[in-house]
This record gives C-alpha cells, structure tokens and sequence, in this order.
C-alpha cells in the first residue's frame, strides 16, 4: 500500500500558506485597477463624465424641469381650499413636469380635484411614567380625476402618508416644530403620490381608449 505523505494529502505546505493572502492580493490588484480606469476615462473623456452628471441629475425628464415625465398635457386642479399648501405643491408640481395648469375646467383635458385634507395623531409609545413618547401622524386626502366629457378615469380614492416622531414634553416648542416639519414633507409624499397615480391611469386609460 502506497503511503501517502503530507505534501500529497494535504499539499504543499508552502502553497497552503500563500492562498489566502495570493487571493487577497488578487482582488486588491483587480480594485485598483477598477479605480485606475475609472480614473483614466474621467481625465481623458471629461465630456463623458459631464453628460453622465447631467441627465441622473435631470432625472432622464424629457418634459419640464425638475419634475417627472407625465402624460398629461393640460390639467384643472381644484381643491377645497385653493390656497392651501397642498393644492400650491400640486400646481408647481405639475408646471414642473411641464403640464400646463389652466384655470378654466372647459379648457383641460383632465379634472383633478382635491378633497380638504385629514391630519390625524395617535399614540404609538409611551415612557416608563405612561406619558406619551411617540406620536404616529397621518395625512390623509380624497381624489378624483375625470376627463374633458367628465367621464370617471380616477374614481374617489383615499391617498395616504404616514410618519412617526417623538414628543418631548419638556420641549413643547421643538415638538410642535418637528411636526410642522413633518407636515410639510408629508404634503411633497402626498403630491408624488397622487402625480404618479394619475400618470399611471392617464396612460392606462388612454391606451385603453
């Protein structure tokens, strides 16, 4: 029976020891010249990186500036109160995105209306004494988009945000604060939302058409 050494069982000691750190070594060749080429295209094709920073930063939006590629050409926006904050952001949302706002309902070829929004607060934490820790805030509006002949293409639907903060009762101020702040990004959620779910059904429903 042959015997079987060290060197042919388990290998050579030697290469055993050099593995790891050749593997190790390998990849760190591999990510410097990851880096190198990186490096040499910027220095050479600076036009490259130009373009490539300009249209992530435009979001690849072929209509308007800084908003998001709509199908809507006109729309009508009408809410309970016209000079709220939400109705305002729905506006210069969709003048961003290069949709035409009229003031006319005659004279645009989608209806979006807005119900008064809903805030409310609940309790989610509590302290140690059963004094409030953590509030949930909830916005909430009803929507309802129709076409030029009033046909429904968005029947009455709730949109929703949600956000959660802490309440600091010795901090009444910066509390109240944190909420108002809150209030306002919840309202820029609520506006993508509602944009996003009447492109989606604008395309649908003409596509259908």
């Amino acid at each position: 029976m042959k015997a079987v050494g060290y060197e042919s069982k388990y290998g050579n000691p030697h290469t055993l020891n050099m593995r790891t750190p050749n593997r190790e070594r390998y990849h760190f060749q591999k990510f410097r010249s990851l880096h190198e080429i990186c490096g040499l295209a910027v220095r050479r094709y600076p036009l490259v990186l130009v373009v490539c920073l300009c249209v992530s930063g435009c979001g690849f939006q072929l209509r308007g500036s800084g908003g998001i590629e709509t199908a809507l050409v006109t729309v009508y926006v009408t809410a309970s109160n016209k000079y709220g904050d939400l109705h305002q952001k729905l506006v210069r949302a969709f003048t961003r995105s290069g949709v035409t706002v009229v003031d006319q309902a005659g004279d645009a070829e989608y209806r979006l209306s807005i119900n008064a929004e809903r805030v409310t607060r609940r309790v989610v934490a509590t302290t140690s004494t059963i004094s409030v820790a953590e509030y949930e805030l909830r916005l909430e509006v009803d929507m309802v988009l129709t076409n030029g002949s009033g046909e429904s293409v968005i029947p009455s639907t709730t949109v929703v945000t949600e956000r959660n903060y802490t309440f600091d009762r010795s901090s009444l101020v910066g509390s109240n604060e944190e909420e108002a702040i809150l209030l306002e990004e919840m309202r820029a959620d609520l506006v993508l939302q509602i944009m996003h779910r009447v492109d989606a059904t604008v395309r649908s429903f003409e596509a259908n058409a």
